[in-house]
């Protein structure tokens, strides 16, 4: 903020008695009183310039995900076993609220003779809530719709079932740790509700179609761009 009107008038007020008189009784010269003029503008311009305010860095609005997981199901425990999954993931930031498309790959080891396995790819199709603040650690909830195709897969022979479809939904709990503006780590886990009702992939001991729960925690990187 420049001096105001007044300091400007007080300034020639001083300019123009220091012209006049050479020199006071105390000895000070024309010099001398245009230092003093000097140095009161400094500090008036001190206590009149507003604080500068800290910008805020500008945030990327595309992000793009990979994660590593280990899917673990809640309902029959001892017929399915954990395994493991990958999954990617694309999102676009509106602030708080980033909708996002996900598709991924996950295998379960079956309890039972043989080596069977039950494979599944999914994709969905959600919205993220990220709870942005002045850390780097930014939790976040996300929620999403998840359509999946079933596979039972008997690796000493190579051969599987067609793929069979059941829809599902899934929501997340999870935190990135934002490293730089254009790369973060994320941990968190999701839980994901399956519901035998189009094909009856799973059935419950009278063959009734039965629906699925399991969770699976995982780690992953985000790049921003």
């Amino acid at each position: 903020m420049r001096i105001s009107l007044a300091s400007a008038l007080l300034s020639l007020s001083f300019a123009a008695t220091a012209l006049a008189a050479p020199a006071n009784s105390e000895g000070e010269s024309a010099d001398d009183l245009a230092a003093e003029l000097m140095a009161t503008e400094s500090v008036a311009q001190v206590y009149v310039a507003a604080p500068a305010q800290p910008q805020a860095p500008e945030r990327f609005v595309r992000q793009t995900s990979v994660y590593l997981g280990v899917p673990f199901f809640l309902t029959d425990r001892d017929t399915l076993r954990p395994g493991f999954g990958l999954h990617v993931r694309g999102g676009w930031e509106f602030g708080w609220l980033v909708p996002e498309v996900a598709l991924g790959w996950q295998l379960n080891l079956l309890d039972g003779p043989g080596n069977d396995n039950l494979q599944s790819i999914w994709f969905s199709l959600g919205l993220r809530v990220q709870f942005l603040n002045y850390s780097n650690v930014v939790p976040f909830v996300s929620a999403a719709f998840r359509p999946t195709w079933f596979s039972v897969y008997d690796p000493d022979f190579s051969t599987g079932s067609d793929y069979t479809f059941e829809p599902g939904v899934t929501g997340a709990v999870g935190a990135a740790i934002e490293l730089t503006p254009n790369f973060g780590l994320e941990v968190g886990v999701q839980a994901t509700a399956i519901f035998s009702v189009v094909n009856e992939v799973f059935v419950d001991d009278v063959g009734n179609g039965k629906n699925e729960l399991f969770l699976y925690p995982y780690v992953g990187a985000t790049y921003y761009y």
